[in-house]
């Protein structure tokens, strides 16, 4: 049993690192990410939403909520390795955030997990 929720949440974890990167294909049509970071919040540059299609724009809007939910690291982890234009090394986010490697893993881990079951890609099994 609990093998099989280890490999739900993998395979979650796949999907939602795959939706992120697919935001990649929406800037293509931009040239730009059209997602800042400023201080601690992550938002979506209105300019460019109008130039892509509804569905593509419904998915950075609800990747765009969802990772504000975040703590600031897993933000920052987030932003820096799927949302923007070209994507950082893990150690180079790492190095930018003094974290150790495996705090920076942990986060990382931890930050697509509950972007998972936000964006309905996991569902919590509760068990009484």
């Amino acid at each position: 049993m609990e093998e099989m929720d280890k490999k739900k949440v993998e395979n979650s974890i796949s999907i939602v690192k795959n939706s992120l990167l697919n935001c990649r294909y929406i800037f293509v049509k931009i040239t730009k990410t059209p997602f800042v970071i400023t201080g601690d919040q992550i938002k979506l540059r209105n300019d460019w939403l109008e130039k892509i299609e509804d569905i593509e724009r419904k998915t950075l809007i609800d990747i765009s909520h969802t990772v504000n939910s975040l703590d600031v690291e897993q933000k920052k982890i987030i932003f820096y390795k799927y949302l923007s234009f070209q994507s950082m090394y893990d150690f180079e986010i790492q190095n930018s955030l003094a974290l150790s490697q495996r705090t920076y893993y942990r986060k990382k881990r931890s930050a697509l997990i509950k972007l998972a079951l936000a964006l309905g890609f996991l569902q919590v099994m509760i068990t009484v």
